[in-house]
């Protein structure tokens, strides 16, 4: 008797007897997705927009390596242990916050006034709202957040770092180029900015050649960013919103 075709048949036929095919649709996706204009009405909608492409993004690199594991293991994809991944996040964060914080102030006042300093005000601005009824834009944000730290950790130290090293078989090489590119993409933050981004992904790009995987720089970059909620300038700090969110001020 023949079998009646389904849509779960004819997708396995065609996921595993044209799986170039498959890779190609699922490319042009993710790539459709990283173009197409939007137009958000709120915070909330920017920030989960954005988790889309970033996701998109991740989507896209992912189905050009897929087809070997162990590419996909040699970018950081890989196994790892939670407890020592979560110590060397730990003591990552410690040096990143010092990095982040101490060296923002120390760059605000050696460059304020000058136009080396122009742009790093950028630095603390975050699309989000205190107000009570705009609550989504919070945890929207913090989505994002965590989908732009893994899409830039897999880019400028996964991919970069990894194939570089492979090309010119030399891991400072591939450091120096990693930093160099992650602080040109932060250029509208002027050189102030630039120098404490560079320092901030010399630690990132050093912590992935020594752990070879995505977890530990994830980690590090998410939080240290997230982390301005409290400690990022007005509107953006919640430190003096949070009297209004238990219903003892004023909305």
């Amino acid at each position: 008797m023949k079998m009646r075709a389904t849509p779960s048949s004819i997708i396995k036929v065609v996921w595993f007897k044209h799986p170039k095919f498959v890779r190609l649709m699922l490319f042009t996706l993710g790539f459709l997705i990283i173009i197409f204009p939007v137009n958000p009405n709120n915070y909330a909608e920017m920030n989960s927009l954005g988790a889309l492409k970033d996701a998109a993004e991740i989507f896209v690199i992912m189905t050009l390596l897929c087809p070997n594991p162990d590419a996909l293991a040699k970018v950081g994809f890989r196994k790892f242990s939670v407890k020592s991944e979560f110590l060397v996040s730990f003591c990552g964060m410690v040096v990143s916050y010092g990095i982040w914080y101490g060296g923002f102030t120390a760059l605000s006042w050696l460059f304020s006034g000058t136009h080396w300093y122009q742009g790093i005000e950028q630095r603390g601005y975050m699309y989000i709202s205190w107000n009570p009824k705009e609550f989504w834009s919070v945890p929207t944000y913090l989505l994002n957040t965590f989908t732009s730290a893994l899409w830039q950790e897999l880019i400028y130290r996964g991919v970069l770092i990894t194939w570089v090293k492979d090309l010119t078989k030399s891991w400072k090489t591939a450091l120096a180029l990693s930093v160099t590119f992650f602080m040109v993409v932060h250029f509208y933050q002027g050189l102030a900015g630039m120098i404490y981004i560079g320092l901030d992904a010399l630690l990132l790009g050093a912590i992935f050649l020594w752990r070879g995987n995505l977890a530990s720089v994830t980690l590090i970059h998410f939080l240290a960013t997230a982390s301005q909620l409290f400690m990022a300038p007005d509107p953006y700090n919640i430190l003096p919103y949070i009297p209004m969110w238990l219903g003892r001020g004023k909305n």
